[in-house]
């Protein structure tokens, strides 16, 4: 007897168990374990009617024709329509509101993501490889809604609602294209600074813009002293303010400034309204001359500005800049710190200011910038963004579980800290909190350039 013939009886045995186990894989799905706990739940509801509760297992799949989408979520999310089971855990709860989306007309995947075809735990909801459609975390849901709705979305996606109008508020458009919508520049030009800005001030801002203005809308680009000192030396060439104030009187300032409405846009020491800038700190910014200048007639220096001309008389504008010379002076600072930023931005360089200020693309925000002609839209096109497959995505060294490797993920992490991935990305940080963070991603996420039928296509409250 050979070595084969002793081997054969061991071979065949072990042949026709992992035949047996092909048989038994194939037979017991996964889904059927789900499927059996359901029956086990539907009989106990059912405990005392007329007749016993029908089921049937096996995959249940829906075809919704107009969208080109199979969903068989049903075969495992069993409870979905019966409001028996309203209580339960998933997979067995009860969708809420489905009256307005319903399953005939949407499917599952359409708003909530996944693998619609797939009928595992791990392939349904994902990350799996070569779908790039995980199933959405609950806090990004709404971003569906804009696949049929658009922007007319408000109160009743609000989460979406908020992130689209702080996508546009926060200037994100002036380095990310989205479809044809225009770029419009939402910071105030900068020519001629030199004349309206301290040297110190401006060194200053471009370190911590949040330090002067703890509600303005411009990122921290994130500059080292030396970067900061430079792009000052840049945005500050020209010459100085122009003129001389006549002094006026702070006392009758301070009444002008408060009888002609000033602090129902603006803020001083914690008091009056947030439409326009916090003036606390007003004259550690800008000279006499050029506050002379903004409060008489604000739609010549930008007229994009929102600040009204108020008519104010010549003398009370003088007396209100006496005021805020004299009251809006912001932390103190000692001389030699005032002395030493002002000798650093003297000494830095011009040409490397101007090369930071095109590399981050300022002029996507400020309009008028001297010597810049750039366009801005520097960052990656965000059309069809929603819809990138995560392989075109790096989380760099940043240790994310395989899990939660997906597009949401992804997008959240660069809104909310946007350097964290590597160093040397130019995205400035807005420092957005945790709702903000959530809500600019799912309006990104809701861009995916999908073609939806015409049909869908209504006001948020209507059905198709």
């Amino acid at each position: 007897m050979n070595v084969f013939q002793k081997l054969f009886p061991f071979l065949a045995l072990l042949s026709f168990l992992l035949f047996i186990g092909v048989v038994w894989k194939d037979y017991d799905r996964p889904y059927l374990e789900y499927q059996r706990k359901f029956k086990a739940l539907l009989d106990l509801k059912a405990a005392g009617a007329s007749r016993p509760a029908e089921f049937r297992f096996g995959i249940r799949q829906r075809w919704i024709k107009e969208l080109g989408i199979a969903d068989r979520c049903e075969t495992c999310h069993l409870g979905l329509e019966d409001p028996r089971f309203k209580d339960d855990p998933q997979p067995f709860k009860t969708h809420p509101a489905i009256a307005e989306h319903s399953y005939e007309t949407f499917g599952c995947t359409m708003c909530h993501g996944g693998q619609g075809m797939a009928t595992t735990l791990q392939d349904a909801h994902g990350p799996t490889e070569n779908w790039y459609r995980a199933i959405y975390q609950d806090k990004f849901m709404e971003n569906s809604c804009s696949q049929c709705h658009g922007e007319s979305i408000q109160n009743q996606a609000p989460v979406l609602y908020r992130g689209q109008t702080m996508f546009y508020e926060y200037g994100c458009r002036g380095c990310h294209k989205v479809g044809t919508k225009p770029r419009t520049e939402i910071g105030p030009p900068l020519d001629e600074m030199a004349k309206r800005v301290k040297t110190d001030w401006m060194y200053r801002f471009l370190k911590s813009p949040k330090s002067y203005l703890p509600l303005t809308k411009m990122p921290d680009p994130l500059f080292s002293p030396q970067e900061a000192a430079d792009v000052a030396a840049f945005l500050l060439q020209g010459p100085g303010p122009e003129g001389t104030v006549i002094p006026g009187d702070p006392a009758l300032g301070k009444t002008a400034f408060l009888e002609s409405g000033c602090l129902a846009c603006h803020t001083v020491n914690g008091e009056g309204g947030d439409v326009g800038p916090d003036l606390s700190g007003v004259s550690s910014k800008n000279y006499p001359e050029r506050l002379f200048k903004i409060i008489k007639d604000p739609t010549a220096l930008w007229p994009e500005g929102k600040m009204p001309v108020l008519g104010i008389p010549d003398q009370d504008i003088r007396n209100i800049v006496a005021f805020l010379t004299q009251e809006c002076t912001g932390p103190a600072l000692d001389k030699s710190t005032v002395a030493g930023q002002d000798q650093l931005v003297r000494n830095a360089s011009k040409d490397r200011g101007r090369e930071l200020v095109v590399k981050q693309g300022c002029i996507g925000c400020h309009a008028k910038i001297e010597g810049v002609t750039e366009i801005g839209e520097l960052g990656p096109d965000l059309t069809t963004f929603g819809a990138v497959h995560i392989s075109f995505l790096d989380f760099g060294h940043l240790k994310v579980p395989v899990k939660d490797r997906t597009v949401p993920t992804w997008i959240y992490y660069k809104v909310k800290s946007p350097r964290i991935f590597k160093e040397g990305l130019k995205m400035p940080d807005y420092y957005f909190n945790e709702e903000e963070s959530v809500a600019i991603t799912t309006y990104i996420l809701g861009l995916k350039g999908k073609e939806i039928p015409a049909s869908y296509i209504l006001p948020l409250g209507k059905r198709p």
